[in-house]
């Protein structure tokens, strides 16, 4: 067999299911038949057009996991293995990756952002890359280490500790994992706004202190319910104006982090707010902490509940539109191309 089904995206909002040939593995990448992949937000993004710096036509998809089907003969022990993979191939030369910022490397190479990715049967990725899936975690479960791989470089640079008072803004799929890390870093309060009454449901089945509505009382309610102002706001949604919100909620003193990717918008900030209450303002880019460390992690986290529906490649756009439009409580959304 040497062709294999897979989901092209062409352009902004284009897109088909189509036969296309299967990756031939070089000497240093191992072949993996996907048992699934989810959508990311990201994913919502680049289909319709809206994530910059994408060259069409593209298969998508990142947050996957499968089976090693074949292998050069130095990597023939890995044939049979059940896989995640580290997404980032980076050159390893320039100076971000000299000062280990391997996620800011301007030759970087990403499976389903860059290069064929994994909603489709087959991918090809280097042999470095791939991570042992742990016994008695499900394959699909396992797709979630990436997106757990991006909170945790996150607290890598937020920093949360067991005192603070954090609140996550989102409800998706990142935002609900950041929710769970922070409960099981030790985060003694944390809360989850979000307009959708399903998500604060599930963000209160993890662990959440408060999960309600974004509101013009926010500060009023998370001062009462959590006994002060957040000092940690993480802005895990889509939306631009979230930046603006986790400002104006965040206390004195305290860290913004911006970890929800929002394309082209913009928003209106006022420095004063910044430069008056000494917030520190962060970014968080790319799934860079360990995936071994991510699958350990995952095992503790709850958050099989999180993959909410699935179907397979030509169901693709129905689940498409479902993930898009967040019906049905859809959080993560696995593809499964073997169906």
């Amino acid at each position: 067999m040497s062709s294999m089904r897979a989901v092209i995206a062409l352009g902004a909002g284009e897109i088909r299911v189509d036969t296309i040939d299967i990756p031939t593995p070089g000497i240093h990448d191992v072949l993996v038949k996907v048992h699934g992949c989810s959508l990311c937000g990201s994913d919502l993004k680049l289909i319709a057009g809206d994530m910059e710096g994408i060259k069409f036509p593209l298969v998508p998809g990142h947050e996957w996991s499968g089976t090693v089907v074949d292998a050069p003969s130095a990597h023939r022990d890995l044939v049979g293995r059940r896989v995640v993979a580290d997404i980032l191939q980076n050159c390893g030369r320039c100076d971000f990756c000299h000062a280990r910022r391997r996620n800011l490397c301007s030759a970087l190479i990403e499976p389903g952002l860059t290069t064929q990715g994994a909603f489709a049967e087959y991918i090809v990725v280097p042999a470095a890359s791939v991570r042992a899936i742990p016994d008695g975690m499900s394959m699909d479960e396992a797709c979630l280490a990436e997106p757990l791989s991006v909170v945790m470089h996150a607290f890598s640079r937020a920093a949360p500790r067991a005192n603070d008072v954090a609140l996550v803004l989102g409800g998706g799929g990142v935002g609900l994992i950041t929710l769970a890390a922070l409960k099981r870093a030790g985060v003694g309060r944390v809360a989850l706004m979000d307009p959708h009454v399903d998500r604060q449901e599930v963000a209160r089945l993890l662990g959440a202190d408060w999960a309600g509505h974004p509101s013009d009382n926010s500060r009023e309610i998370l001062s009462t319910c959590l006994g002060r102002l957040p000092n940690l706001v993480i802005n895990a949604a889509s939306r631009a104006d979230g930046l603006k919100t986790a400002v104006t909620l965040c206390d004195s003193g305290g860290t913004v982090c911006q970890i929800g990717y929002t394309s082209k918008q913009t928003v209106e900030i006022r420095p004063s707010d910044v430069m008056t209450k000494e917030l520190r303002i962060i970014g968080a880019l790319s799934p860079t902490y360990p995936m071994e460390a991510s699958l350990e992690s995952l095992r503790n986290l709850g958050l099989r509940r999180l993959l909410t529906h699935d179907g397979g490649l030509e169901e693709f756009s129905t689940l498409f539109e479902l993930a898009k439009q967040r019906r049905d409580g859809a959080i993560r959304v696995l593809i499964r191309p073997a169906n």
